[in-house]
């Protein structure tokens, strides 16, 4: 398996346990929940490794980056034009660094889950 493979499975993984259905673009239904993340999207500067969907509005880009046995994440974050007070929201590495948090405390609890039914 190549690191861009690994990357991908553990990136997979971490967005189902922060609560987002991953789907590859050719079975992508944005009926099947309310968070979709969408593998290998299409721009129009080339293909994002995810595209995050929030109610079929796209809100976000992850592209990974394997670096040895972790895995970089760039995420950027699609700006709501529309939002009154968009100027005062978080920088994109705030946000990202906070669901870095989130994602590792539902690891461990998804792994103390997993150990109690052992």
């Amino acid at each position: 398996m190549t690191p861009e493979e690994k990357a991908r499975l553990n990136i997979d993984h971490l967005l189902e346990l922060a609560g987002w259905r991953v789907q590859d673009i050719k079975d992508y239904d944005p009926t099947r929940s309310l968070g979709v993340a969408v593998r290998e999207f299409p721009l129009s500067s080339g293909e994002a490794d995810y595209v995050l969907f929030v109610d079929r509005i796209a809100v976000g880009v992850i592209e990974a980056k394997p670096e040895r046995d972790k895995v970089n994440l760039d995420i950027s974050w699609l700006r709501d034009e529309s939002l009154e007070d968009s100027d005062n929201l978080p920088d994109p590495d705030v946000i990202a660094q906070e669901i870095a948090g989130n994602l590792e405390d539902a690891l461990e609890q998804f792994s103390g889950i997993v150990s109690s039914l052992k």
